[in-house]
């Protein structure tokens, strides 16, 4: 697998009482006719922008090293990510915007779903990280109370998503 580009962020909050945040990173690469994800998600593992820990404001810009989220990088592989229908993929967006019976605003839904809809286009590959083991969260992890990770895999157009739902 060829090595992934960045191609940009958005990051929405959900600016309630509930810390609730959402963080899309595209990244492109060539397209690929028969691809598996599975090499996909390896690369974006190991691209620096995957690594991000996601506690202060600007950790985005800069590698972490060795942190992921909540998790030891290190202890994080391809295959702990399992492949979901795309339905999945909408209805755990909808239950985070639910939790705690606070809604997002009129205007934070649209964002959410204009970063949302250019992943239910036919092609993609949804993927989501699985609960981790407790050795597998480092020492300041706890600071993000709740923490989803799906990645998107669109081989023939060359592109993918991650997108990190968490509460801090």
């Amino acid at each position: 697998m060829s090595t992934l580009t960045f191609t940009g962020r958005e990051f929405i909050s959900l600016d309630d009482s509930s810390y609730r945040w959402f963080d899309l990173k595209r990244f492109s690469f060539p397209p690929i006719s028969d691809c598996e994800a599975s090499s996909v998600i390896e690369s974006l593992i190991s691209d620096w922008h995957y690594r991000d820990h996601y506690t202060s404001a600007d950790s985005h810009e800069r590698d972490s090293e060795t942190l992921h989220g909540p998790f030891w990088v290190a202890k994080i592989h391809a295959t702990d990510f399992t492949r979901i229908p795309a339905s999945d993929f909408v209805g755990v967006i909808r239950e985070f915007c639910d939790l705690y019976d606070l809604p997002p605003s009129p205007a934070r839904q649209g964002e959410i779903d204009s970063i949302v809809t250019p992943f239910s286009v036919p092609g993609i590959t949804y993927f989501r990280l699985g609960k981790p083991l407790d050795s597998d969260i480092h020492e300041f992890g706890w600071v993000l109370s709740e923490f989803r990770e799906f990645v998107a895999v669109d081989c023939s157009r060359g592109s993918l998503g991650l997108l990190v739902m968490a509460i801090d």
